[in-house]
């Protein structure tokens, strides 16, 4: 019987210590990990907020050009801009801005079967600004150039 009660005293706790260390280890691989996937997943959050921001500008661009009044305008310093709140489900806003920039006679040139005989007539130049924005407060800016062909 003294055999065993010596066995046991002689044990120092090494699997105790080990299991301990394995441990500590394992808990820093799971919050490691918790870390990377936090961040990961708020870096897809930011990515699909700018990508809303962005499809609501487009948005505004094509409200823009798909307007009756947009450019209507044809003196210098002539200006429409117009906004919609709350776009589709997930509450996007945009607003465009058309500015008339200039006009070009085209009646002397040879093109558009000669001015559609012989009359007076322009290209209308407008720069056309659109921007989106997000609840979150992601935002993005698209900017293109209009030209019209009118009397």
């Amino acid at each position: 019987m003294r055999r065993l009660i010596n066995r046991a005293d002689n044990q120092r706790g090494a699997v105790l210590v080990t299991a301990l260390v394995f441990l500590v280890i394992m808990t820093l691989l799971g919050i490691t990990a918790m870390s990377t996937n936090t961040l990961e997943e708020r870096m897809a959050g930011n990515s699909q907020d700018i990508n809303r921001a962005f499809q609501a500008a487009e948005s505004g661009l094509r409200s823009a050009f798909s307007s009756d009044t947009a450019f209507a305008g044809t003196t210098a310093g002539y200006t429409i801009s117009e906004q919609d709140n709350d776009l589709g489900d997930y509450s996007a806003d945009w607003e465009f801005e058309v500015r008339f920039r200039d006009s070009e006679d085209i009646s002397g040139f040879q093109d558009i079967g000669e001015a559609i005989s012989s009359s007076t007539f322009r290209w209308y130049y407008s720069d056309v600004e659109s921007g989106g924005s997000t609840e979150s407060g992601a935002s993005a800016q698209v900017v293109a150039g209009a030209r019209a062909l009118g009397q």
